[in-house]
């Protein structure tokens, strides 16, 4: 007769799961909340890359150990996670973009749109093909070559009072796609700048993406819904901007409960051929 198998999991402490704990030098207040799916820390095969929001730094440790490796200050305040792309390190603060070496910490350029004083920028940036998008609180998304910082194109998105970008941009295919403040999600050629279609939200937007084999486009919102565009998906959460009242117990680790009601949703694509945009409800409750 086979034994019994004791079925309940096994309970470690923190404690027993650590293998190493490292104390970074001169911080105030550690990290701030997420703006997207994009993990702070960053962990690569040898290395661990840390953004501090105060004193604003970067932290590259060795993985294996948690040795510091280097530490790079920012002015002020640093952003909410780093993101590394064809061996360069990009990490920001309110302001300023800039484009890191990952082996020596060394900044190689920056981007401030508007200066350095006050918060112009809380898009996260998205590289790929030699170069790098974000969006600005001014409404533009810009397109920067990736070696040198330089604008390739910009466009301003919308006009409107609420004008700002602030979601990570998505790419996917040959397009680039943004969601504003303006209740828009819009898509550009990433090579050209033209502008390809323009979808209505009914609110805000402003969280960022996740990109895996599907593409989840993540907005402050109660509502599902999925674009698809060629082979892949967008799923938009959708609805209206507000103070959250609740964590929602969704798969998804940002999505959040408001107690507005739907209003409906329009679309309005601008090219067909190849890149017909098809609007589906997914769930209209959480």
């Amino acid at each position: 007769m086979a034994p019994k198998r004791n079925s309940q999991p096994q309970t470690l402490s923190f404690s027993e799961l650590t293998i190493w704990k490292t104390k970074l030098p001169d911080i105030q207040f550690a990290v701030l909340p997420p703006f997207n799916d994009r993990p702070n820390p960053l962990a690569t095969e040898s290395r661990i890359y840390v953004s501090v929001f105060s004193p604003g730094a970067i932290c590259a440790l060795q993985r294996a150990d948690g040795r510091l490796i280097w530490r790079r200050e920012l002015p002020k305040f640093g952003s909410s996670s780093v993101y590394l792309e064809d061996r360069r390190l990009f990490a920001k603060t309110a302001n300023t973009l800039f484009a890191m070496d990952p082996d020596a910490g060394e900044i190689l350029w920056s981007f401030s749109p508007y200066g350095r004083e006050g918060e112009s920028i809380y898009s996260s940036p998205s590289s790929g093909e030699g170069r790098v998008y974000i969006g600005d609180r001014m409404g533009w998304l810009h397109c920067l070559d990736a070696a040198s910082g330089e604008t390739i194109w910009k466009r301003r998105t919308n006009r409107t009072e609420n004008c700002s970008v602030n979601s990570t941009p998505v790419l996917i295919n040959d397009l680039v796609i943004v969601s504003t403040n303006a209740k828009t999600a819009i898509a550009y050629e990433a090579q050209s700048g033209k502008q390809v279609w323009q979808q209505h939200l009914n609110a805000p937007s402003g969280f960022g993406p996740t990109f895996t084999e599907v593409l989840f486009w993540r907005l402050r919102t109660p509502y599902t819904y999925s674009i698809q565009e060629r082979e892949r998906f967008v799923k938009i959460f959708h609805g209206v901007a507000g103070r959250s009242t609740k964590r929602s117990p969704v798969r998804t680790p940002l999505s959040w409960r408001f107690s507005q009601t739907f209003t409906g949703l329009t679309c309005r694509p601008i090219r067909q051929p190849l890149r017909e945009l098809r609007l589906k409800k997914l769930s209209s409750a959480l």
